[in-house]
């Protein structure tokens, strides 16, 4: 190993790849990239896309990066959040800027024509698409289940068409080195320029606490030295809530709860289909069909009085905080926006059993007795959410886990906005052509109303059946310190000299999906 590289880059994911690949275009460059744990990336839940739900964690390593165990999708920021980015006082991340990176960095590949008509993709647009990014992304060549068709031409049904191509982003619907140990040995790598953390959005500040950078009253007491305190370090946790439904099918629809139920002839049958033929249900995510909506009960004037009501009724900063004043004003006005997507409702097609009594709490798999039928699973996502937790060192040893208190639903405000969302995935399910395919007065997962129209009821099931996407953000934001920040616009931790973070926890507001498709710049 070369000891004295131009450059260490911490982590081996997307977001350090991104790092390392453009640093590398000057080939006069040397970088090293250090990754913890052994190499998986042969692993078949790995290799296997429908195996993704094993992988789910926030922290841990897989020695192959992250977007190799998300669920299958691939999802544009919003422009709204990015240019807000700016607003929170960092000139220069705006949407006109990024828009060229967000293009260059992946390729969009189109399915058969056949597939485009079934999966309705005609609203990609060619002039932001990508097609020549290293970052490969494509749809599955689906074209003969019916329920994610249905559901999209549903959604088209209430007024909510897909309105443009996702990448418009106006879419609705002072280091020293770094230590390493390996085989009970510590190493040195000292970079001649900088070090570059990419270790991931609860990686990144744990490793600034180990180092001395972050909050006295919490490093002091561990034994660790002070050398930058920054209160903000480990703080500003954002992530996207959800809740689902679990709707019964039709006789003769297809469905994935045979594999949910792991029944043997159906792990056969699928395996044999990947393994020969890298096609059938292993060959994809399950995740057929999303949507960025509003939400309809803030449309029109009646719509926007409610709003009002509802922002007056939970106006209070349950996460106290410099940032907080900043992020209220960003969620509200976006709350107001018919144009802007609050919540992401997608499918899956098995049951959902996401009430721990329930028979295990997982956002796909039935549990160990599982449920005997077949079914939809309609998942909606609060994507722009007001509580925000925390992510601390507990220990001094670098092989601890950290502390994660993500205070999910705490500000009443996000209850008030997510339990709506059940109360409209029963509408989407009472539409044409979607309740076509599913059983009057069917059955449902458990604890799950058969009637959500109450918003009390609504709001006692969403939490009790509250899961996290695994989308979380924030934890060094790149905002004024005075703001909550942790990095400047230039990416550099404030009171260090040539460190950087360059992975999600810069992100000031959460994403509006997954993380991965904000690592471009």
């Amino acid at each position: 190993m070369n000891s004295k590289p131009d450059f260490v880059v911490v982590g081996g994911g997307l977001a350090g790849l991104v790092v390392v690949t453009r640093l590398t275009e000057n080939p006069e460059t040397t970088v090293v990239v250090l990754e913890a744990g052994q190499d998986h990336s042969a692993d078949p839940r790995i290799r296997t896309p429908a195996f993704w739900p094993s992988l789910m964690i926030l922290t841990g390593t897989t020695g192959a990066p992250r977007s190799a165990i998300n669920g299958q999708a691939f999802v544009a920021n919003s422009k709204a959040a990015v240019d807000a980015w700016t607003e929170f006082g960092s000139p220069g991340w705006d949407w006109e800027t990024l828009a060229p990176y967000y293009r260059k960095f992946y390729t969009l590949t189109r399915p058969s024509c056949a597939a485009c008509d079934h999966l309705r993709l005609s609203y990609i647009g060619d002039e932001v698409r990508g097609t020549h990014g290293l970052v490969q992304a494509r749809f599955p060549e689906e074209v003969e289940d019916p329920p994610p068709t249905a559901r999209i031409d549903t959604l088209a049904t209430l007024g909510y068409s897909a309105s443009s191509d996702p990448f418009s982003g106006e879419m609705v619907g002072g280091v020293a080195g770094v230590h390493v140990r390996k085989d009970g040995n510590v190493t040195t790598v000292e970079p001649t320029k900088e070090v570059i953390l990419a270790a991931g959005v609860s990686g990144t500040p744990k490793l600034l606490e180990l180092s001395g950078i972050g909050s006295r009253e919490c490093l002091e007491p561990l034994g660790i030295s002070v050398v930058v305190e920054n209160l903000n370090v480990g703080e500003n946790l954002q992530d996207h809530p959800n809740t689902s439904i679990s709707l019964e099918v039709a006789d003769g629809v297809k469905t994935m709860d045979a594999l949910s139920r792991q029944e043997p002839e159906a792990l056969g049958a699928a395996m044999q289909e990947y393994m020969t033929k890298k096609t059938g249900p292993f060959a994809s995510g399950r995740n057929f069909a999303g949507s960025l909506l509003p939400l309809p009960d803030f449309e029109g004037p009646d719509g926007q009085e409610t709003l009002k009501e509802v922002l007056l009724a939970a106006d209070e900063d349950a996460t106290p905080g410099p940032f907080s004043p900043y992020h209220s004003s960003f969620v509200h006005r976006v709350l107001g926006d018919p144009t802007e997507g609050i919540g992401n409702l997608f499918t899956y097609a098995s049951c959902s059993n996401v009430i721990p009594e329930g028979a295990g709490a997982d956002i796909i798999h039935h549990g160990a007795q599982g449920t005997p039928g077949n079914f939809l699973t309609i998942c909606a996502a609060l994507l722009y959410s007001l509580s925000r937790g925390n992510v601390h060192i507990a220990s001094a040893d670098p092989a601890a886990k950290p502390t994660i208190d993500p205070r999910y639903l705490e500000h009443p405000l996000d209850l008030e906005v997510i339990a709506r969302f059940p109360q409209y995935i029963e509408k989407i399910a009472q539409t044409e052509p979607l309740s076509k395919y599913l059983k009057p007065e069917g059955r449902r997962n458990h604890g799950a109303p058969m009637d959500p129209s109450d918003l009390g009821t609504a709001k006692e099931y969403v939490k009790k059946s509250g899961l996290s996407c695994w989308h979380p953000t924030s934890l060094c934001a790149m905002l004024p310190m005075e703001r909550g920040g942790v990095v400047s616009t230039e990416l550099l931790v404030y009171g260090v000299e040539g460190l950087r973070i360059a992975d999600s926890s810069v992100v000031p507001p959460a994403t509006r999906g997954n993380c991965h498709g904000i690592h471009t710049r």
